[in-house]
């Protein structure tokens, strides 16, 4: 008995129906790679809410504003470490998917406007604030790199960043040895271009070598790290497949004769969730058992 399964397809109309929650209009416009990438890629603006440690940089240490920070930086790094929300904090695009976030993708530099909690608007964000937090995230770990003003021309090709975090951070960067054109002998208009074409550049640091930041933007301008995700989810889903095709008897224990076709109902950090409509039952599969 031949039983009906596409659990790629699946996953591909749960894409469309988490877009169409957050607003992006006719998501099935977009091939299904691009679907990915775009909530893969926006996933990283969400500054997920747990205990951090924080690292502040020599220069932003430096600076007269850090000897008496504002309430609003206060407030941020309180609730980093102790593991609340700074979603509000945040820029708008976190429900934008569909805008790219250019400083984000090259540099993995994210941003946060710094007015307290008690300017929060019907949003679910705070006011948006003259002045910027620019930081990094990695792990357990969130980086403050430097506070800059929004009015500032340069902002999201602020080389100061990427060298800021470099020399207080040098393992948050790739180094790439390369010889190519790099970011230190273009001027802040030339980059700007660069990344609207989803042209990589690196950098020349004081530590004498090429950096990148991340691992690049495809021609498409959505992260290498996506494409290749979605390379890799496509086959886990397959491999699920299989996996279930030749274990459905196990998994849904009712008369074979009621499954006819399953679905992939779920997918979970550490499985998925399959259901059957003909027996009206579902099961997990562990990714360890795959």
């Amino acid at each position: 008995m031949l039983i009906q399964m596409n659990f790629v397809s699946d996953y591909e109309l749960m894409l469309n129906e988490e877009l169409t929650r957050l607003g992006v209009k006719d998501p099935d416009a977009s091939p299904p790679w691009k679907r990915f990438a775009m909530l893969f890629d926006n996933s990283d603006r969400l500054v997920p809410a747990k205990k951090y440690k924080v690292h502040v940089s020599k220069e932003l240490r430096a600076k007269a504003d850090w000897q008496m920070p504002s309430a609003a930086l206060l407030e941020v790094i309180k609730r980093l470490k102790s593991g609340k929300t700074i979603q509000p904090y945040l820029s708008t695009l976190t429900q934008k998917p569909e805008q790219l976030d250019r400083l984000l993708l090259h540099w993995d530099i994210n941003h946060l406007h710094l007015e307290p909690m008690s300017s929060l608007q019907s949003n679910g964000f705070v006011k948006r604030a003259d002045q910027l937090l620019l930081f990094r995230v990695k792990g357990d770990d969130c980086y403050l790199i430097d506070v800059l003003p929004h009015s500032l021309p340069t902002l999201w090709v602020e080389k100061s960043l990427v060298e800021i975090a470099d020399r207080n951070w040098p393992h948050l960067h790739h180094a790439n040895k390369s010889r190519t054109w790099t970011a230190d002998q273009l001027t802040a208009t030339q980059l700007a271009l660069m990344r609207r074409k989803n042209i990589n550049v690196p950098f020349v640091t004081a530590r004498g070598m090429l950096s990148m930041p991340t691992s690049g933007v495809s021609s498409a301008g959505h992260s290498i790290t996506s494409s290749t995700r979605w390379l890799q989810t496509q086959e886990r889903l397959k491999h699920l497949e299989r996996y279930v095709r030749s274990n459905h008897d196990v998994l849904l224990p009712k008369p074979v004769t009621y499954v006819t076709s399953i679905v992939l109902q779920q997918v979970h950090a550490t499985g998925f969730t399959v259901f059957s409509y003909g027996s009206q039952a579902s099961a997990f599969v562990d990714i360890a058992d795959l």
